[in-house]
């Protein structure tokens, strides 16, 4: 199933989730395809090694395909990696919890402050603030899990 991916925030400046993504993904793993997309090889990204989706149908499933794709359903679509998921676990954020952090709860497990922090950078985000733009109410949801990786 195709998961789309957007390539830019709120505020204009580039997710570079497709980078973040090669840089998660485990060695030997999965199709990665540069295709039209300029990755930008400078820079070492911080792994992406998961994604939140909504998913209120529950359609994402361990062993189900992954394919990930800058604007979904457009002429420039764009495939840039197949993946498989390994896991799904449930999860509920408010942005804005008593704390400095956002309340991240797991399959009901709070997370505390440097798990929900590394959290955030394992979902490509690159500061609580860019999380908390993105997230900017309450929100429940699924984590889809491409690597190990379990909170």
């Amino acid at each position: 199933m195709k998961l789309g991916f957007l390539d830019k925030y709120s505020d204009n400046t580039k997710t570079r989730f497709p980078e973040k993504i090669w840089a998660g993904i485990p060695r030997g793993e999965a199709k990665m395809n540069f295709g039209i997309y300029v990755p930008n090889l400078r820079t070492q990204f911080p792994p992406k090694i998961h994604t939140l989706r909504e998913d209120r149908e529950q359609l994402w499933q361990s062993g189900k395909e992954i394919t990930c794709v800058l604007h979904k359903g457009k002429p420039n679509e764009y495939e840039f990696a197949k993946l498989v998921c390994r896991s799904i676990q449930n999860v509920e954020i408010i942005p804005f919890g008593l704390n400095r952090m956002p309340e991240v709860y797991v399959d009901g497990r709070l997370l505390s402050d440097a798990e929900t922090e590394a959290f955030i950078k394992n979902d490509g985000f690159d500061s609580v603030l860019q999380f908390r733009l993105w997230f900017s109410s309450n929100w429940t949801g699924r984590l889809i899990h491409w690597t190990d990786k379990r909170y």
